[in-house]
């Protein structure tokens, strides 16, 4: 149901679309979030592109298929937040695996409609 979560947290699922993929997703989260509920995103870190990877280990497996995986600019991902309506209280870049990954934690807090979104 609409406004059904105080919280929601979505760890690297934004990786495995596209920005429009993405962007219905986000919608969908401001939808079921309570106004002022809280979000929690992290996403690998790129520059808009769709790259192609195969996990440690699995390439063993017969007939395995390497999986899309969309990196995101801390633009667009603030830009998609901000037009489904959310606030962004926190951002942090990190790096994953031995420095070689770097991500975004994002907080963001929902926001009613008509009010301002996001502050830089």
């Amino acid at each position: 149901p609409n406004f059904s979560l105080d919280a929601g947290i979505c760890l690297f699922a934004l990786n495995h679309g596209d920005e429009t993929l993405d962007k219905k997703a986000i919608q969908e989260f401001k939808r079921i979030i309570n106004p002022s509920g809280k979000l929690l995103i992290c996403v690998v870190a790129g520059e808009n592109h769709t790259v192609t990877a195969l996990l440690n280990g699995f390439e063993t497996i017969p007939n395995i298929q390497p999986i899309p995986f969309y990196l995101w600019s801390k633009e667009s991902v603030l830009r998609v937040l901000e037009d489904a309506g959310f606030k962004v209280k926190n951002f942090f870049e990190d790096f994953l695996f031995e420095q070689k990954s770097k991500y975004y934690w994002i907080e963001v807090v929902s926001t009613p409609e008509g009010l301002p979104i996001i502050e830089k």
